[in-house]
């Protein structure tokens, strides 16, 4: 119930894939949990398809199998008997079922385009960061991660550390039956800790990868790339609010509890002071979006969260349900409250919605497909785009002033253009002018007479010379292909 009122759910109001991803990842998580009460195969087999499902939603899910991998490891060694080589062909049956799964939906979904691992964006994409850079720009954002799950979700992360240190790190003795619950304890302990891991570390090192002078980038905190493990840090509190588990005489750590508390302690007095620094909104990280920039919200949250921190150092009962029952409500409660403002204010339509609808309620159907949609805000532009409803619409950047000839497409036959401009009635046939966006209908482009590749010597049937132009250079097709 807490996860579904979580502010997360304010995804399900986005055209984007986040909520039936979150939704995968709670089928992943209890077939990879549950079973370990079948036989290994089906296991294997069951994670795999899963997680290649997962990956033609949100190519992300492909980086979790570097955590999948050592779960069905570690969950062969807790079966007992011989288990490496068992938990080498789990491993491998995932892996290739992952793939199979993923390479031949895509392709019965999206034909040769399905058959990419990464797709044609993000394999476009190239981050040009060395190394140095790099590290330090993760180190920056690592931190911003870490104060920003001490604030909602300390609790369970001690908690979380300390079962990892004092049950799950333990050797099994040699010849050991090993116990049913405690081995279903040790494994959903681990498979929380490698799935954080996982997702938590390739949104640091994206962030980071992003990270150039002079831009906010790197101190984005893309919690959304993540936050579907949030529910699982949950489960380590709740599983706590019968009896949290006492261990065995002389494997009890209070210098252990102590320690955690103060390390989360410290993360949380630096969150008073850096944690503003960063930046956020409702799409990238809606549960931390409204604590991050009201002062009061912040100070509330880390008084809350130190006083349930210091109740479980003290082995009070009372420290699991304080924090279900007060903690992680009153964070729900102030950022739901943030969503509903922000949702609020984006009920009645903009001027960039009413642009667009009259787009879709105008252009003829077989003509959407030629529409350019031109500003200086791409978020507006994509809106624009949602509303006029096309795939092969496109977004063109223009400054805000006169529009030239020369910055007309010549192969759509509709330009809306959002904002301020003035348009000379010689280019083009003004359809629609209001003082927010003008509907442009462009007139039809000249017979092309032959298509001149620049990365190519040119046919000499067409072009007879090239002036002012440098030489070919090795590996300026690939350039040309990438937009240059």
């Amino acid at each position: 119930m807490l996860s579904a009122l979580a502010p997360l759910n304010s995804f399900t109001v986005y055209f984007m894939p986040e909520s039936m991803y979150y939704f995968g990842f709670c089928v992943l998580s209890w077939v990879a949990l549950k079973g370990s009460d079948w036989r290994p195969g089906a296991h294997a087999l069951a994670s795999g398809a899963v997680l290649g499902l997962m990956s033609l939603v949100k190519v992300h899910a492909v980086f979790l199998l570097p955590a999948l991998v050592p779960f069905l490891l570690a969950a062969s060694w807790l079966r007992g008997g011989p288990w490496f080589l068992r938990g080498i062909a789990m491993a491998a049956a995932a892996t290739l079922c992952t793939f199979a799964v993923k390479f031949s939906l895509g392709w019965l979904l999206a034909g040769d385009a399905g058959l990419s691992i990464f797709g044609a964006f993000y394999e476009s994409t190239r981050l040009g960061t060395d190394g140095l850079t790099l590290l330090g720009a993760a180190l920056v954002s690592a931190r911003g991660h870490l104060m920003t799950l001490a604030l909602v979700y300390g609790l369970p992360l001690a908690m979380l550390a300390y079962a990892l240190a004092t049950q799950v790190a333990r050797p099994r003795a040699a010849g050991a039956v090993p116990d049913r619950e405690d081995a279903k304890r040790r494994l959903l302990y681990l498979y929380i800790l490698l799935m954080l891991g996982a997702a938590a570390g390739l949104t640091v090192m994206y962030t980071a990868g992003l990270h150039v002078e002079g831009s906010r980038e790197g101190l984005r905190l893309h919690l959304r790339y993540y936050s579907f493990v949030f529910p699982l840090l949950l489960v380590v509190a709740a599983a706590a609010l019968p009896r949290e588990a006492r261990l065995p005489e002389g494997r009890e750590r209070p210098w252990l509890r102590w320690t955690l508390v103060v390390a989360l302690g410290a993360t949380l007095a630096a969150a008073l002071f850096m944690l503003q620094g960063y930046t956020t909104n409702v799409v990238d990280g809606p549960d931390i979006h409204r604590l991050n920039v009201t002062d009061k919200a912040l100070r509330i949250l880390v008084g809350l969260q130190l006083l349930v921190l210091l109740a479980w150092a003290m082995r009070l009962r009372a420290a699991p349900l304080l924090f279900l029952c007060l903690v992680l409500p009153a964070s729900y409660a102030a950022s739901n409250r943030a969503i509903h403002n922000h949702f609020e204010n984006l009920r009645p339509p903009s001027k960039t919605d009413l642009a667009a609808k009259w787009v879709y309620e105008h252009v003829p159907p077989a003509e959407r497909s030629q529409v350019v949609v031109a500003g200086v805000d791409l978020s507006m532009m994509l809106r624009a785009q949602f509303h006029i409803d096309h795939p092969d619409t496109t977004t063109m950047v223009i400054d805000f002033g006169p529009v030239a000839e020369y910055q007309l497409p010549l192969n759509k036959k509709w330009m809306l253009l959002l904002g301020e401009y003035q348009v000379p009635d010689n280019i083009a046939t003004t359809v629609l002018r209001t003082p927010w966006y003008t509907v442009l209908r462009l007139p039809e482009p000249e017979p092309k007479l032959s298509h001149v590749k620049l990365s190519l010597p040119p046919d000499p049937r067409v072009v007879t010379g090239v002036e002012g132009l440098s030489h070919l250079e090795p590996g300026a097709a690939g350039r040309m292909r990438n937009g240059w």
